[in-house]
């Protein structure tokens, strides 16, 4: 969008508002917070489970996880 803007701007001329390193840098940062996040997701304790049971309520009920939860994760993932 902000591309197509600064191109009306400027009479439609073929100047990219980015250049071509800076987009690959966004590009590759912007793909590895996710796996930067699984690295450094840290799991819940024993003694903070025991503390607030509510954490699992969900799952304890079997709502957060059923066949029907499953299939629109994976209607989202391809649509």
């Amino acid at each position: 969008f902000i591309q197509a803007v600064f191109s009306s701007i400027f009479y439609f001329a073929s100047v990219p508002i980015y250049t071509g390193w800076l987009m690959v840098g966004y590009t590759t940062i912007y793909t590895m917070l996710p796996v930067f996040s699984l690295i450094l997701d840290e799991d819940v304790t024993e003694d903070l489970v025991l503390q607030f049971p509510e954490l699992y309520s969900e799952l304890q009920k079997g709502r957060a996880l059923s066949i029907k939860v499953f299939l629109v994760w994976v209607w989202m993932a391809v649509y």
